[in-house]
């Protein structure tokens, strides 16, 4: 990703989806807001439209619907998105931040179901989470321009230029962003068949835990504490 982006990562790191559960667990309800009402008997999605507070194993099946949404894998990045935003407002207003016992409760989730560099200790992962209440924080799906199979795998396929140029103006407008390229992490299996892709050349989409974006977006309508609505 660094040398596709042509910008430095000073860290990485990578959580599975057995993790959001466990999220869920440790800072308890986490808040969420649907733009439409969904059924999937794939995922195990069963969830009205607006706002609504999840449960560990609603949080798993809210993360890993994909059937059934208009652009199927991006539309569940954007869910993992906003689920993550969920949890950043959990912490501003449920006293984690400070609380030794629930911080180790992170901590414990990062040293299980999160992979990260050789780098980054669990501890000061799991203590950023200060850093990160402060609404300074954006959510971005870099653009696809179209749809392949490469040896029998779906695919999207990028514009490495048009990459580099997104993620130059991005990183010289100053905002702190957490980016996710045109390449999603494996899922867990679901029973049909493959997934449907977003449509190509969507361009950058972003959606903020705290404050509005601007431009074409996912999770552009937002209940009234400030959690973004997907679909």
């Amino acid at each position: 990703m660094q040398n596709l982006l042509q910008v430095p990562i000073d860290h990485f790191a990578e959580v599975n989806m057995l993790g959001f559960y466990h999220l869920a667990q440790a800072v308890g309800p986490v808040k969420v807001c649907l733009n439409n009402a969904v059924q999937d008997d794939f995922s195990g999605a069963d969830f009205k439209a607006g706002p609504q507070s999840l449960d560990p194993a609603q949080a798993l099946a809210f993360v890993r619907q994909r059937h059934g949404l208009d652009n199927g894998d991006l539309d569940r990045t954007h869910r993992q998105q906003a689920f993550i935003a969920g949890v950043i407002a959990n912490l501003k207003s449920s006293g984690v931040i400070g609380n030794i016992g629930k911080m180790q409760s992170l901590v414990d989730i990062v040293k299980k179901d999160v992979v990260i560099d050789s780098g980054m200790d669990p501890v000061s992962f799991a203590s950023q989470a200060d850093n990160l209440t402060s609404g300074n924080l954006d959510f971005f799906t870099l653009p696809i321009e179209e749809y392949a199979t490469i040896d029998g795998q779906s695919v999207n396929r990028v514009d490495p230029d048009r990459l580099r140029a997104e993620i130059a103006a991005l990183f010289g407008s100053g905002r702190s962003a957490v980016v996710q390229g045109g390449r999603q992490a494996p899922s867990l299996p679901d029973r049909d068949e493959p997934a449907r892709g977003a449509a190509p050349d969507q361009g950058l989409r972003a959606f903020a835990g705290d404050v509005p974006s601007s431009g074409p977006q996912g999770g552009a309508v937002r209940a009234d504490d400030g959690i973004p609505c997907v679909d």
